[in-house]
């Protein structure tokens, strides 16, 4: 891949803002792009890891699976996003499993070499540790989610979550929400359609709602 693209890559990553040309041709000399195909496993529950992976194009989602078997969405990835930072210090072993949703050119930053960039560049480090501060908001919701035992219930929490305005926008498909939720694609649309008909949410399009009724759904996660 071109130089040019990889630098593309650095320009839409939230934790490189405020860089200069300079910084951003120090970062090129330690990354390094792979294409994936939809379906396929960046890496796998054991896998060694110990590199920063950036999505310049696609997206992915990372998951784990109960004790049952059941896959739960830890999150969803598109493009400016990363993931393994986990593996900054030193060579881990995966606990998860990083799915490709469509196909994805991923930038790879060695894990060593971009330590030593947070070194020396505070604004770095500083990015990162803001977005790491909303992933750990993100865990602490996946806990509020076990709380709840009733899909509705789950359903609400993640409306009131991702409201903007009165709309509500699935960023990825329902398949992956519920996933997310801890319950079924069936199960899903059963209740979305029951708000529907119950006059509470409005459907604008397959990926959009419309909040009608917004203390209905405060009231049902009140625990």
């Amino acid at each position: 891949m071109k130089d040019k693209e990889i630098i593309l890559c650095i320009d839409c990553v939230p934790i490189f803002a405020n860089l200069n040309e300079e910084d951003k041709q120090e970062i090129l000399k330690f990354s390094k792009h792979k294409q994936y195909k939809k379906g396929s496993f960046i890496y796998v529950t054991g896998d060694k890891i110990n590199s920063l992976n950036i999505i310049h194009r696609g997206s992915v989602k990372i998951i784990r699976y109960t004790l049952d078997g059941k896959e739960q969405v830890i999150r969803v990835l598109k493009e400016g996003d990363f993931f393994g930072e986990n593996a900054f210090f030193k060579e881990i072993s995966a606990t998860s499993y990083v799915e490709v949703l469509e196909d994805s050119v991923i930038c790879e930053l060695e894990g060593n070499a971009f330590l030593e960039a947070i070194s020396n560049k505070p604004v770095i480090a500083t990015n990162m540790l803001l977005e790491l501060s909303k992933r750990m908001r993100n865990l602490e919701d996946l806990l509020v989610f076990s709380n709840y035992k009733k899909a509705e219930e789950k359903m609400a929490k993640y409306f009131l979550d991702n409201l903007i305005g009165d709309r509500v926008i699935f960023n990825t498909t329902k398949k992956n929400i519920s996933a997310h939720l801890g319950i079924t694609p069936e199960t899903f649309s059963r209740r979305l359609n029951m708000f529907i008909e119950e006059g509470n949410i409005k459907k604008i399009s397959n990926r959009e709602i419309k909040i009608l009724n917004i203390s209905y759904f405060e009231e049902l996660i009140v625990i």
